[in-house]
C-alpha cells in the first residue's frame, strides 16, 4: 500500500514548548561547523511527568565545577511553562540578560507538533555563538526517538513574513530572526550534535504507570488531537530510546524494589548507563558534559529491542539476578515457520492470562494468511499492541522499486526519488546484516517468528512457549504452505 511504502522510506516526524536561558557559570563557546568537535552538544531530557528533569536540570546549572555556558529550553504542553517557572526561579541563571535568552515553547511536544520551532531555537542559539552546551528538557510525554531523528532530517522550512508569530513562540522578533539562523544548513548537524538523550525514572511510580490500561487522551495529555497512545507504551519508548537512565527517587522506595526496577530498565535497554539517585544529581557534571554517549551511527545501526535480547537469552550470563529480583526473559525464534492464522488469533484474543506477569513483550511474526506482511507485536504491562503496515525487507525493496511515490511539500521529484534511493540501499544493508546474524531462510528469507517476553516470577516461560509452540503450523501444514508459498512466486504473484 501506499501507507506502507511512505513507512518504508521513512516521514518527517513534527515536534512542541521550548524555552531558552543561560547558567550563570561557564564561558563563552566559539560557533563552528562541520564535525562535532565544532558544534554546539545538545542534551535531551525525556521522562514522565514528576520524574525529575527539572530538578536534574536545575543541578547542572547550579553547579559551579563545569564552567561552561549551559543554554535552556524547556518544553511544555500548556499555555503556561510552568517547568520554564521553576527554572528562572531556581537562581542558577544569569538575570541580567533572562529575558533576552529565555524562549518559551507552549501547547505543544519537541517530538510531533514543535519540531520546526526546536530547529530555528537550536539553530538560533548555536548561531550566537554564546553557548557551551545547550540542555532540551521534554515534556513529559515526549518520545527521545522522533526527537532524536530531528537532528539529521532536511532542513526545508521557509520563513514567515516579518511579524508574523508560530504560535509556540513567544517573541515574533524572535522566530522570524530564526530563519536567518538556517542560512546554509541541511541539517541541525551542520551545527548542533546530539550528546546525549537522558530518560529520568521514578522508581516509585515507573512499575504501577507500566501497568495502566490508559491512553494520554484519557489522561488529558494528548500532543494532538487522537493522540491515544498508551501510558504504558509512553513508558517504554522514553526507557529504550535512552543512553543514560537516572533511576530517581530511590529514598521513596526500598532497596529491593529500587534492585527490581533496575534490573527490569536494564532489560528494557541493554545499551544504557542506568545511574541510581535520590534527586536526580550526578556527582560530577561536568564528566557528564564532557562525555558524549550518543552516535547516531551507531544508535540507528544497533539491534532491535528484540533481537538483542534475543542473542543474551541463550548466552551462559548468571541468573543472579532471575535469583534475586525475579525479573528474568526468554525468547523465541524461528526461520520459515509461520503462525496459524487462525490459531494464533485464537490464542491472542481468547488467552489474555496467558501473559500474566509479563511486564514487556516485543517482537515481529508472519501468519499463513499474509506471508509477505511483517507484523509488529509490542506488549507493555496490560496493553498490547499489533503494527501490520509493515513488510520483510525483500520485500520492501521491490515494493519501494516499483512505486510512484509522489513528492510531498517543499520537495521536488529528485527529493523523493532519492528518499526511495537512500531506503532501498538502507533495506539492502539491512539484508547484509540478516543473513550475517543467520537470519535469511533460502526460501522464505528474512520472515520469522521472533517473540521475546520479559517478565517477574509469575510469568509461566512453560506455558507461553507450549501454546505459543501449538499456534504455529505443524509439520504437515508447513510442507502444505511452502508448496503453495513457492508455486505463488515461480507464478510471478508474489513481492518477494
Amino acid at each position: 500500500t501506499a501507507l506502507c511504502r511512505r513507512a518504508l522510506v521513512g516521514g518527517q516526524h513534527l515536534l512542541p514548548t521550548t524555552t531558552f536561558t543561560f547558567s550563570k557559570f561557564g564561558s563563552a563557546h566559539r560557533f563552528g561547523t562541520g564535525n562535532a568537535s565544532a558544534t554546539v552538544p545538545v542534551t535531551v531530557l525525556s521522562g514522565f511527568l514528576g520524574a525529575g528533569k527539572t530538578t536534574f536540570l536545575n543541578n547542572i546549572l547550579h553547579d559551579q565545577h563545569h564552567n561552561r555556558k549551559i543554554a535552556v529550553l524547556v518544553n511544555d504542553m500548556a499555555d503556561v511553562n510552568v517547568d520554564a517557572d521553576a527554572v528562572r526561579n531556581s537562581g542558577g541563571l544569569r538575570q541580567d540578560d533572562m529575558e533576552e535568552r529565555l524562549v518559551q515553547l507552549e501547547n505543544g511536544c519537541i517530538c510531533c507538533t514543535l519540531r520546526d520551532d526546536l530547529v530555528l531555537e537550536l539553530a538560533g542559539l548555536a548561531r550566537q555563538g554564546q553557548v557551551d552546551h545547550i540542555v532540551v528538557e521534554s515534556t513529559g510525554v515526549s518520545e527521545p526517538l522522533p526527537v532524536a531523528q530531528t537532528f539529521s532530517a532536511p532542513i526545508r522550512m521557509q520563513p514567515a513574513s516579518p511579524g508574523s508569530q508560530s504560535p509556540a513562540v513567544s517573541k515574533p522578533s524572535t522566530h522570524f530572526d530564526s530563519f536567518k539562523s538556517l542560512a546554509g544548513l541541511r541539517t541541525l548537524n551542520d551545527i548542533v550534535h546530539l550528546h546525549s538523550l537522558v530518560t529520568v525514572v521514578d522508581c516509585s511510580t515507573f512499575l504501577s504507570n507500566l501497568d495502566s490500561l490508559e491512553n494520554l487522551t484519557e489522561l488529558g495529555m494528548a500532543t494532538r488531537p487522537g493522540d491515544a497512545r498508551p501510558l504504558a507504551f509512553l513508558l517504554a519508548e522514553q526507557v529504550q530510546f535512552a543512553n543514560l537512565i537516572l533511576l530517581n527517587k530511590t529514598d521513596l522506595v526500598t532497596t529491593a524494589e529500587a534492585a527490581k526496577l533496575q534490573s527490569l530498565l536494564r532489560h528494557l535497554n541493554p545499551h544504557a548507563d542506568i545511574l541510581p539517585t535520590s534527586s536526580a544529581a550526578l556527582d560530577d557534571v561536568g564528566a557528564f558534559l564532557d562525555h558524549r554517549v550518543y552516535d547516531e551511527k551507531t544508535f540507528s545501526e544497533l539491534p532491535g529491542w528484540a533481537e538483542e535480547l534475543a542473542k543474551t537469552a541463550s548466552s551462559d550470563s548468571p541468573q543472579s539476578e532471575t535469583e534475586e529480583y525475579g525479573i528474568s526473559h526468554f525468547s523465541m525464534r524461528l526461520l520459515a515457520r509461520p503462525f496459524h492464522a487462525a490459531r494464533w488469533h485464537k490464542l491472542l484474543s481468547e488467552k489474555g492470562g496467558l501473559f500474566e506477569g509479563v511486564l514487556r513483550a516485543k517482537g515481529c511474526f508472519w501468519t499463513t494468511a499474509e506471508p509477505d506482511t511483517r507484523v509488529d507485536f509490542s506488549l507493555v504491562g496490560k496493553t498490547a499492541n499489533l503494527i501490520v503496515n509493515t513488510a520483510w525487507t525483500k520485500v520492501g525493496m521491490n515494493m519501494l522499486k516499483a512505486a510512484n511515490i509522489q513528492p510531498e511539500d517543499h520537495e521536488t521529484p529528485a527529493d523523493a526519488e532519492a528518499a526511495v534511493g537512500k531506503a532501498v540501499a538502507r533495506l539492502s544493508g539491512m539484508m547484509g546484516r540478516l543473513k550475517e546474524d543467520s537470519l535469511w531462510h533460502p526460501v522464505t528469507e528474512d520472515r520469522r517468528v521472533e517473540l521475546v517476553f520479559i517478565g517477574d516470577r509469575n510469568m509461566n516461560e512453560e506455558k507461553l512457549r507450549s501454546e505459543i509452540e501449538a499456534a504455529l503450523v505443524t509439520p504437515e501444514e508447513l510442507e502444505t504452505f511452502l508448496n503453495e508459498f513457492v508455486a505463488t512466486r515461480e507464478k510471478g504473484l508474489g513481492n518477494a
